[in-house]
């Protein structure tokens, strides 16, 4: 939906202010036409970013392709943003997108509604930011984290499986490397530093429960085939919000390291596109 529009696409990458530091930006607008609706993006954590950045960025211009403004930012402390990454925190995290709001409404005058797109835990912390905010005009959610307990655990499955590729063994236990953190040090989880304050934060993640955002929202379960039943947590999610829909998309899992090299995720951009213009 779009992607065979010869639409000219310009691009402009930026640093802008959040609180102390500067945040990497890049400004995607249609090359004809003031949009008046936009969207910010909230990327993926961690490892999970590197792998899906390909299909971010399509999903990003064909959006564009579609009349919609984009600004896709980097987080404190990854990609090309200022800071460390183990001195972020959720906190952080929502500070950067309420930043980028703004920072959106001011380069694009003529925008007039602002929407969120969120992937993994960037879904589940824009989630957190929509919440009774009317400025928002809709959340679009691609396969939220929706407990937090649940996804440290996975983190640190993740550091299991590199032990046993980089050892042939399991070195240090899921119980250990949780005592460690507990313990005030520092996990090192594919290349990224886990602290115990940005741990606790994601620990204490629980997206249950009635909502007070009232705009639209689209949350897209991923699957590897037709034949799957719909995850009760995204349900549950779903009926939680005023004006929810959720599908299953068929995909493969880009955001992991997978044999096939994944460009875009035509199902899932495909179903958003089609949610916004249903609106």
């Amino acid at each position: 939906m779009g992607a065979d529009k010869k639409v000219k696409l310009n691009e402009t990458p930026f640093f802008f202010s959040c609180d102390t530091y500067r945040l990497y930006g890049v400004l995607h607008l249609p090359d004809q036409g003031d949009p008046d609706h936009g969207f910010v993006f909230c990327h993926p954590f961690a490892e999970e970013k590197l792998w899906a950045h390909k299909v971010y960025v399509s999903f990003a211009r064909e959006l564009v392709a579609n009349g919609y403004a984009v600004m896709r930012f980097d987080h404190y402390g990854h990609g090309d943003s200022e800071g460390e990454f183990r001195d972020a925190t959720i906190s952080i995290y929502k500070q950067d997108i309420d930043a980028a709001i703004k920072e959106l409404r001011s380069r694009v005058p003529s925008i007039e509604k602002i929407s969120l797109f969120g992937f993994r835990l960037g879904a589940t912390v824009a989630a957190t930011v929509s919440e009774g905010r009317d400025e928002i005009a809709s959340l679009i959610m691609w396969e939220p984290v929706v407990n937090g307990e649940a996804y440290v655990q996975e983190l640190l499955r993740s550091h299991l499986a590199t032990q046993l590729s980089v050892f042939g063994k399991v070195t240090i236990s899921r119980q250990e490397l949780i005592d460690q953190i507990n313990n005030g040090e520092d996990v090192n989880v594919d290349g990224y530093e886990i602290t115990k304050s940005l741990y606790d934060e994601i620990k204490l993640i629980d997206l249950k429960g009635e909502k007070k955002y009232k705009g639209n929202v689209l949350i897209l379960q991923i699957s590897s085939g037709l034949s799957a039943n719909p995850n009760n947590k995204f349900q549950d999610l779903c009926e939680s919000y005023e004006k929810c829909k959720s599908e299953i998309v068929v995909e493969k899992p880009f955001w992991r390291e997978i044999k096939e090299f994944c460009r875009k995720a035509t199902n899932l951009s495909n179903q958003s596109i089609l949610f916004l213009k249903a609106k």
